[in-house]
């Protein structure tokens, strides 16, 4: 489990979905204090399984 710089408090992974760009974007964020840190590669371009849709074309 991460731990916050600032508070050392536990830190869940989050994810931000953007429908108007079709962006997809991972944090961390603390139970605390609330503070967001980027993860790894932390904004995509968005797939289908993201939103929970079926892909049909």
């Amino acid at each position: 489990m991460r731990k916050c710089k600032k508070c050392q408090g536990s830190m869940f992974p989050e994810r931000v979905l953007d429908m108007l760009d079709g962006l997809v974007a991972h944090f961390y964020a603390c139970i605390n204090c609330g503070r967001r840190e980027d993860a790894a590669h932390c904004v995509r371009p968005m797939h289908a399984a993201e939103v929970g849709g079926a892909a049909r074309s």
